[in-house]
């Protein structure tokens, strides 16, 4: 396509030219940078791919679709990677219409290249960019189509099969959490919102059944690579299950007591994926970016949600060895908010004088950036501990992002 399409050819130049700056700055959480001659040169050629599909936008060539779909995926890495995040979900969102348009009309998408498998992979970048997208306001869209019933019938005999059924189990849950999102947390209760407990039964037994189907299958991966997607799953399944199984609480300050050793897994499995990057690597050097999601989301439940401190520390630590990003997941951003919390909490114990107290466990609303994303505002709240009643604090942070 490159050769082929100018709309494409400059797109894949600009993500190129902000990559290669990205390789050599590493991952820095200050975003566009107009004084640097890669990233003016970035913007140049991005404009000039939208340019070209503006001229072309009433063409009749069958092949159009493809290239706006290719050029906007790659228009989504661009933006994440200048910190656009909500140009980079308008352009996420313009794709994931653009598939469900043709599957609508043409009973599934056909690529005018006749290359089934980039059809299946734009279609899956999409949707896992999607997937995630749920947890930073985007409404889910794509129908990746129905997970089965019944997984009694269902053997995987390769990673990518595996993987491909995974995002359909994904797609019914994201669809539940995003309808949970929409509540604030006190209300969200099963006795409240009967329709939703429903769905998180559904959910939570397509996650169970999948499971016992994915180990069934006993995969025997053929290299690194196939290691690392078989973790992968493995990891994603447990963050969500952990997610599904808890969302439906108005106060999360105690569910996860219960979760230690799933946290520790999670910890686990976080330092074997992050390890085999750089076992591939003769240099040891791992990935500053990432399309797909790795190890950020479960790093930030573990650093988050758990109740042991030494845990937390261990995925904050793990944040920190590895910067990098994973689509529009951030490792410093991450590493920073929970720096923060952490010291929002021990504070709260101090303030108590008992390190059991349940205090310890805040409330944490929201992290806001404003427009420059050059400070933020942690908006939390504590719970009743002995004679300290409900407190609410607003922590407001400068970091230097040069």
């Amino acid at each position: 396509m490159c050769h082929e399409e100018p709309a494409v050819r400059h797109a894949v130049v600009a993500l190129s030219s902000l990559h290669e700056d990205l390789e050599v700055r590493g991952a820095p959480l200050s975003r566009e940078n107009l004084s640097l001659a890669h990233h003016r040169f970035a913007l140049g050629q991005y404009g000039r791919s939208l340019g070209v599909l503006n001229e072309r936008r009433n063409s009749q060539d069958p092949k159009f679709r493809d290239i706006v779909l290719t050029c906007c995926l790659l228009f989504v890495a661009f933006e994440f990677m200048r910190g656009q995040y909500q140009l980079a979900l308008s352009h996420l969102r313009q794709g994931v219409c653009i598939i469900e348009e043709a599957r609508s009309s043409h009973d599934g998408l056909t690529v005018s290249t006749n290359m089934e498998t980039a059809e299946k992979s734009l279609q899956a970048a999409m949707a896992r960019l999607e997937t995630y997208s749920v947890f930073f306001g985007l409404d889910p869209v794509a129908r990746l189509g129905q997970a089965p019933t019944d997984w009694s019938l269902i053997k995987f005999s390769t990673v990518s099969e595996a993987r491909n059924a995974f995002d359909m189990v994904l797609a019914q849950a994201v669809r539940f959490l995003s309808a949970t999102y929409k509540f604030p947390l006190k209300e969200r209760l099963p006795i409240l919102h009967p329709e939703l407990a429903e769905m998180q039964i559904k959910a939570n037994f397509q996650m169970s059944q999948y499971l016992r189907q994915f180990n069934y299958s006993a995969l025997q991966p053929q290299d690194k690579k196939e290691e690392r997607g078989i973790n992968l799953i493995r990891l994603q399944h447990l963050q969500f299950s952990i997610t599904l199984q808890t969302v439906l609480s108005d106060d999360d300050r105690f569910i996860f007591i219960g979760y230690l050793e799933e946290f520790k897994r999670i910890i686990a499995l976080c330092k074997t994926i992050s390890n085999s990057f750089a076992e591939e690597n003769p240099t040891g050097t791992r990935p500053k970016l990432l399309l797909d999601v790795g190890i950020l989301p479960s790093l930030l439940l573990v650093g988050w949600k758990c109740h042991e401190f030494p845990v937390r520390q261990q995925a904050l630590a793990l944040l920190e060895a590895w910067p990098h990003r994973e689509g529009i997941w951030d490792s410093r951003l991450l590493a920073l908010f929970l720096k923060q919390l952490l010291h929002v909490e021990l504070g709260t114990i101090q303030a108590s004088g008992d390190p059991q107290s349940p205090m310890r466990m805040s409330t944490t609303r929201c992290l806001r950036f404003d427009q420059g994303e050059r400070t933020a505002t942690l908006h939390y709240e504590t719970g009743n501990c002995g004679e300290y009643g409900p407190q609410s604090k607003v922590i407001l942070f400068e970091e230097d992002i040069q």
